[in-house]
């Protein structure tokens, strides 16, 4: 079959990590086609963002547009969770003053939003058509797509697969690494839930039970995602009639906690259902199909991560891509690509082991399952868990030492690394880790990466007419290795050389390409 176009990417799948990578993607300057098996709008589930996504919305343009519309904006978490008595939150602006909130979201709008800022930025859309067949070379990718009216060959440099977990592609040129106990989630859609008391009304509401977990999200005013995750065996003797229903109300009569806040609720659509497992490839590229999303990776959604890691893996693999495009070597770029990815992966999968651990105190099979995945008991993970704790609790300031006096040592332990995580995410932390060689060193010797080398790099492209002059700065960035952020480096460059022809663009991706040269010198070292 003939080629019809050529595009510098194709990105498979438009929710929202396909169109995170083909909007950052298009922003550089590429040509992109997005392809989607389905129309938009079009209805999915997983509703509830992180506060880390937060800083990728306004990398690809959609910040003030998600402020106008009508999502809730969350400010926290609320768990009744573990054998701790009383319900405890987490607050985002507790864990960092710069992450104060983040949004519960129709997904249907919100994809759509991101679809069409996509197409904004010039990106070629084509809705209800398949990705059939891939073949890769050397240089280049080519791809057959159905759609109803026809079929194409299309060529491109790389090929982004954002199509999910039932990924054809993942599963033809990777390996599914886990074999987690697979859920089942029932859902629906209510009116007059209960909620918390302002300012914590708004917060996501997840309950522990002895067989499984609940979860109520506002979606807008007056109007919640409500929906309970269980072993598929559960309810497996109800008859077909009504099923879902069933297995909804049985459930939900078995959590008191979460029936207070339902005693009033009118369920105003119909059930929805279907299952799932944890899931993580053993590699997230094969030669130039980059793999993000559902399609890499997923961890059990108690925690919500599912937007977050498939916006963050859309834009590490934009990422990789302009660094190849800038001239980097394939392999390394796309390997430093893997492996920061997976370590976002491992951090959340982390907090989530965790949080499941807490309900070890259920001698259900549902959890003890969970818990026994990790292979190890459910006494010894609290122990442990307590044990880190009190070696946590030194690195909290005095204040928050008294404000957490009489908590829970396992929720000490998840919400201080929740924060240690949130953080990390926090573009201004992650440049001043980054930044100081010695810290750099000592915490890539201990196999934790702070974040992307090539996450700091402009689109900006390096200039080679300036490369005597900029050699000279990276010694001087070197000398100056332990500034606080770029504005006070920039400074002192242009206190110390004559570089008004350089942009303060330039020195930025030149301070970033130094970044990376050291971060990439200290991965060799350590392996």
């Amino acid at each position: 079959m003939k080629v019809k176009k050529i595009y510098d990417i194709i990105v498979a799948g438009a929710g929202p990590a396909g169109s995170t990578a083909a909007s950052y993607l298009a922003k550089s300057g590429h040509s992109v086609l997005l392809v989607d098996q389905h129309d938009f709008p079009r209805y999915t589930v997983g509703e509830s963002m992180w506060v880390a996504s937060m800083d990728l919305l306004k990398m690809i343009g959609i910040e003030c547009q998600m402020q106008e519309e009508d999502f809730i904006k969350k400010v926290g978490s609320t768990f009744f969770w573990g054998d701790i008595a009383k319900p405890w939150s987490i607050h985002f602006i507790e864990q960092d003053n710069s992450l104060q909130f983040a949004y519960h979201v129709d997904r249907m709008k919100f994809d759509q939003i991101l679809l069409n800022n996509s197409k904004k930025l010039g990106v070629t859309t084509s809705l209800s058509t398949k990705l059939k067949s891939i073949k890769q070379s050397k240089n280049h990718v080519k791809v057959r797509l159905v759609s109803c009216k026809s079929e194409m060959m299309f060529q491109s440099k790389f090929l982004i697969d954002a199509t999910g977990a039932k990924s054809i592609l993942s599963k033809k040129h990777t390996k599914d690494v886990l074999n987690r106990p697979s859920n089942l989630s029932v859902w629906s859609y209510f009116e007059n839930v209960n909620t918390l008391s302002p300012p914590q009304d708004t917060n996501g509401l997840i309950f522990g039970f002895k067989q499984g977990w609940i979860w109520i999200f506002p979606i807008k005013l007056n109007y919640f995602s409500v929906g309970i995750n269980l072993d598929p065996s559960f309810g497996q003797n109800f008859s077909p009639g009504n099923k879902l229903k069933k297995i909804f109300q049985l459930a939900l009569e078995q959590c008191p906690s979460a029936q207070e806040f339902m005693q009033f609720a009118k369920q105003v659509k119909k059930f929805y259902a279907c299952t799932f497992s944890s899931r993580n490839l053993k590699k997230y590229y094969n030669n130039r199909v980059l793999s993000i999303g559902d399609a890499a990776c997923f961890v059990d959604p108690i925690l919500s991560t599912g937007i977050h890691l498939g916006m963050l893996g859309g834009f590490y693999a934009a990422r990789a891509i302009n660094t190849i495009e800038a001239g980097g070597n394939p392999n390394q770029v796309l390997d430093a690509f893997d492996r920061f990815y997976r370590q976002d992966y491992k951090e959340m999968r982390k907090l989530t082991d965790d949080l499941i651990a807490m309900n070890g105190h259920f001698r259900d099979s549902y959890w003890q399952d969970r818990i026994s995945w990790n292979s190890v008991s459910p006494s010894i993970v609290r122990k442990l868990r307590r044990k880190q704790c009190e070696e946590l609790s030194t690195e909290i300031n005095f204040e928050k030492q008294i404000s957490l006096q009489g908590i829970h040592a396992e929720q000490m332990y998840f919400t201080t690394g929740l924060g240690k995580y949130l953080k990390l995410s926090n573009p201004n932390q992650m440049l001043t880790s980054l930044f100081n060689p010695l810290k750099c060193n000592k915490d890539y010797q201990k196999g934790t990466p702070q974040r992307s080398c090539f996450e700091l790099r402009n689109v900006y492209r390096h200039k080679q007419t300036e490369v005597y002059t900029l050699n000279e700065i990276d010694l001087f960035i070197l000398s100056n290795a332990n500034f606080q952020n770029f504005v006070s480096l920039i400074q002192l460059i242009r206190n110390s050389f004559e570089v008004e022809h350089i942009s303060n663009d330039d020195l930025t991706l030149r301070i970033g390409l130094w970044i990376e040269r050291k971060v990439l010198k200290l991965r060799r070292q350590t392996t």
